[in-house]
């Protein structure tokens, strides 16, 4: 499922993250799905309200489509696109380890644990702060799998 086995430590700087997120956003410009002054206006809005990424806010604007930012994210990150048709029909063992409000809250899903390691599915790699907190309450190393958020609700509500 995975191309490589990339931990949470790939993601847990905020100054990385942000770094990365900048990348995502060039290579949108580049393709034409993005407009360097949507990104402005995202920009300011952001830094208004201090809440969230300038990709998130891109996404909830309207601006870009989740779709287009996830495939943007899985071509500068280690890691695959979820693919729903292999998400298990019942709930995977370990998704109590995270409590479902949280899951929500943040647009993740614990897909798949084992003693050392924590499969999350995400939608917001530009924030590292859900990644920080499943490390930190599991103690496991966490392997992020980019989803789109209503994958990530519609799984949850399923389980």
């Amino acid at each position: 499922m995975m191309r490589a086995d990339m931990s949470v430590s790939a993601l847990l700087s905020t100054t990385d993250a942000r770094a990365q997120e900048s990348v995502v956003v060039q290579k949108l410009i580049a393709a034409g799905r993005l407009k360097e002054s949507d990104v402005a206006r995202a920009q300011r809005l952001l830094a208004e309200s201090g809440d969230g990424t300038v990709s998130s806010l891109l996404v909830r604007l309207g601006l870009l489509a989740e779709r287009d930012l996830i495939d943007a994210w899985a071509e500068v990150l280690p890691a695959t696109r979820f693919d729903t048709s292999s998400a298990p029909p019942t709930p995977p063992e370990g998704i109590d380890l995270l409590p479902l409000r949280f899951q929500k809250a943040h647009r993740v899903a614990i897909l798949s644990a084992d003693a050392d390691r924590i499969q999350v599915l995400i939608t917001d790699p530009a924030d590292p702060y859900p990644l920080q907190a499943i490390a930190l309450a599991t103690r496991r190393s966490v392997v992020p799998i980019l989803a789109l958020g209503n994958e990530i609700e519609d799984l949850l509500e399923r389980w």
